[in-house]
């Protein structure tokens, strides 16, 4: 085995340093890619829910406004026949 002189073993410690440092930047990315896709993800299922609550609303409003015009109907017609019992 051969001996090394400092410079050599310098460069071979600033090349390691090097490399760790771009697997550390690569470890970096990785963890910043793997944490905007959660949010991405938790954003998505935040807006699918307030969907959701959106559409639940709009049926129900629909619903209590179908049973509203029914009453209606029936409370005209109800009162319709009154005035034709009361005109007869």
């Amino acid at each position: 085995m051969r001996s090394m002189n400092y410079f050599q073993a310098l460069t071979l410690v600033k090349r390691y340093n090097k490399l760790d440092s771009c697997q550390e930047m690569q470890l970096k990315r990785e963890d910043y890619c793997q944490e905007m896709q959660l949010k991405r993800e938790d954003y998505c299922q935040e807006m699918q829910l307030k969907r959701d609550d959106y559409c639940q609303e709009m049926h129900l409003k629909k619903v209590d406004s179908s049973q509203e015009m029914q009453l209606k109907r029936e409370d005209s017609s109800q009162k319709m026949q009154l005035k034709r019992e009361n005109y007869s």
